[in-house]
């Protein structure tokens, strides 16, 4: 079994800015590799713009015994067939576009040759990890393991994307399906997942013909619902299991998870309603568990 821990980072200007993932890099060491039979590499993928000079400071800091740097610049290109007036919801810069569609659809041939991968985002801090969750996934047959699920409150998403992916799943999913009252669409800044299942013939179709539909880019739709409805269309429920005996604090939304439940940070109403959280004042949608007020 090969299986491998996989972000998508920028280069930066001054080695200093690479901080949070070399701490990122530490937690997987001391809370996972170390613990295992074996180590996985850490694959860092990368628009072609992190220097000779910068990995090597990087790998400096490295505990991990193998880590690959990957350029996928390629991929990471803003198409010419779309102008920068047809781009809608300004909030959301080009290169998260990107980003998104490559983490929804580019990223399966990069790690063909693994079994499995693990997602875990530079800002991503990682607890306890006890054991193997690919030796896990691959005993319980399992397709995918979120961190948790969160809800997708992007209008332009919400608005856009079902009745472009019903057309696409004829006889598989049906716009109807997306209704979010039960949480369905995985946390990807943190997830596992069975390579072969993303590389199906029929999988590989819809995401193709997805991210090449003009309305990806343009409204931004992201990989986390993208995935979520993968699993709705192409899985089984049987397959599919929230990470256990897991926590990890998520920077940029300043949440907690702690076995698939946010204690705290940036949700939705709709989020917190269902992990039973309320304002904590600290910021705008920012929440925390009732119990721990």
């Amino acid at each position: 079994m090969k299986a491998a821990i996989i972000l998508l980072t920028k280069g930066y200007q001054h080695p200093q800015f690479y901080e949070t993932l070399i701490r990122r890099n530490a937690h997987i060491y001391e809370n996972f590799n170390r613990r295992m039979k074996q180590e996985y590499p850490l694959l860092i993928f990368h628009e072609g713009n992190i220097t000779e000079e910068h990995k090597q400071f990087i790998l400096s800091y490295e505990k991990n015994a193998i880590v690959k740097f990957i350029d996928i610049g390629l991929d990471f290109k803003w198409p010419m067939s779309i102008t920068m007036n047809e781009v809608k919801d300004h909030r959301f810069h080009l290169g998260y576009r990107l980003m998104c569609r490559f983490h929804s659809a580019n990223i399966w041939k990069y790690v063909k040759d693994y079994d499995y991968i693990i997602r875990i985002d530079e800002d991503a801090m990682i607890g306890e990890l006890n054991y193997d969750i690919f030796e896990y996934m691959k005993e319980h047959n399992l397709d995918y393991m979120p961190s948790r699920y969160t809800h997708e409150y992007h209008d332009l998403s919400n608005e856009t994307l079902p009745q472009v992916a019903e057309k696409l799943l004829v006889g598989k999913w049906k716009a109807e399906d997306y209704n979010q009252t039960t949480l369905w669409v995985p946390y990807t800044n943190l997830y596992a997942g069975r390579v072969g299942f993303f590389l199906r013939e029929d999988v590989q179709h819809f995401l193709n013909e997805l991210i090449n539909d003009k309305g990806f880019l343009i409204n931004r739709w992201g990989d986390h619902i993208v995935h979520g409805i993968c699993l709705k269309a192409f899985s089984d429920p049987t397959k599919i299991k929230v990470i256990h005996d897991f926590a990890y604090f998520h920077g940029s939304h300043h949440s907690l998870t702690i076995n698939g439940r946010a204690v705290e940070g940036i949700m939705s109403e709709h989020e917190a309603r269902v992990f039973n959280c309320v304002p904590s004042g600290k910021a705008e949608m920012h929440y925390i568990a009732a119990e721990k007020v």
